[in-house]
């Protein structure tokens, strides 16, 4: 059985190792802080205690700390609301504008931001995921994890959206985790503008592009560039001999609705989410 000596620097150890390890828990590195330097001071009869409670903490900081294997903290509970659209589309202010109610200055982003939204019933996440094709591969994971899809286009630069968008919404539709999956708004922002064109107008050259893509697509999948393990994977898009339809070939529920994150627009936004 080992002596006083020898079980102090081993307590000691665990202490501080124990630190160490939840040193970014917030609510629980002062206390292992204070601990950790009693057990190096003291040592005696303290050391029981010390590690007794180190293990309570441990215990606490995993079920409860942000990022823990319970699901983190009661800030990250509640359904999850993906934001996404091509670069350039307003997701960023319309995120900030929604959960927030304001409008800050926005610069194009490489990785994805989550936002605590308070202001929808009941509380959600808003994960807003950068537009740009590097970042495609990400869409896969946020897809399983999303309740809704919200996804902005700037309709009152069609010209420059149309193609990113289509594109951004053809692989969307052909994603498997897209089968049987969240339901998706098409957000036309930046309705205000004198140049931005109406939903309607909006999802008729939506559908036209996404029709157009399906023979690219095609093209490429029978060519061999692709793996054709994966390609296999994906949901197909549309209906053989026929133009493709947001009604009858979407994996999932469509719907339109003029936004701007500068204006009181936002109700049919809050509608779907909160629906």
């Amino acid at each position: 059985m080992a002596g006083e000596g020898e079980r102090e620097p081993l307590l000691v150890t665990l202490a501080s190792a124990a630190y160490g390890a939840l040193a970014g828990a917030p609510g629980v590195v002062a206390q292992l802080k204070a601990f950790d330097d009693a057990v190096k001071v003291e040592g005696g009869a303290l050391l029981a205690l010390a590690a007794a409670t180190l293990v309570l903490a441990a215990i606490v900081a995993l079920l409860f700390a942000p990022g823990g294997s319970r699901g983190g903290s009661s800030g990250s509970r509640g359904p999850t609301v993906l934001l996404v659209g091509p670069c350039g589309s307003g997701k960023t202010a319309l995120a900030h504008r929604l959960c927030y109610d304001n409008v800050p200055q926005t610069v194009t982003s490489m990785k994805a931001n989550t936002l605590r939204c308070e202001t929808i019933s009941p509380p959600c996440n808003v994960v807003d995921l950068p537009g740009h094709s590097r970042l495609r591969s990400q869409l896969h994971g946020h897809l399983g994890k999303a309740t809704r899809i919200v996804f902005v286009v700037d309709v009152a630069n069609m010209s420059e959206q149309l193609r990113p968008a289509a594109e951004l919404l053809y692989d969307i539709f052909s994603d498997p985790a897209m089968d049987g999956g969240a339901p998706l708004l098409v957000a036309c922002n930046k309705s205000d503008l004198s140049l931005a064109r109406n939903p309607q107008r909006v999802k008729v050259q939506l559908q036209q592009e996404i029709d157009k893509l399906r023979g690219t697509r095609r093209s490429l999948e029978t060519s061999g560039d692709d793996d054709d393990e994966a390609e296999e994977e994906k949901l197909p898009v549309g209906t053989p001999g026929q133009a493709f339809s947001m009604a009858r070939d979407a994996p999932c529920e469509v719907t339109f609705a003029a936004t701007s994150s500068v204006t009181p627009s936002l109700e049919e936004v809050v509608a779907f989410i909160e629906g």
